[in-house]
């Protein structure tokens, strides 16, 4: 989100918006290292963007695993990938 910052290089479409880069940098602060002040930002932010101009999503990466009881080794990361190298049937 942070690439729709008025100063930010990244923003093409030249978005422009005092508020949503006032709750960007409070998210980004040292004061905002507290969880929860940093979710209430970044929701603020959201918000406004969506109050000022739609923004979609071209796609959405989703993927499905069919995987066997039995299947062990197999490391889930938290990122959304899926390592097999190290999977064996037990």
């Amino acid at each position: 989100m942070a690439a729709l910052q008025s100063n930010n290089y990244q923003n093409h479409g030249r978005y422009n918006s005092t508020d949503y880069d006032r709750y960007v940098k409070a998210a980004k602060s040292k004061s905002a290292e507290q969880t929860d002040r940093y979710r209430e930002n970044m929701r603020n932010a959201q918000n406004q963007l969506t109050k000022d101009t739609a923004v979609v999503p071209l796609y959405n990466l989703a993927e499905s695993h069919l995987v066997r009881k039995n299947l062990r080794g197999v490391l889930w990361h938290s990122v959304g990938e899926v390592d097999y190298t190290r999977a064996y049937f037990d």
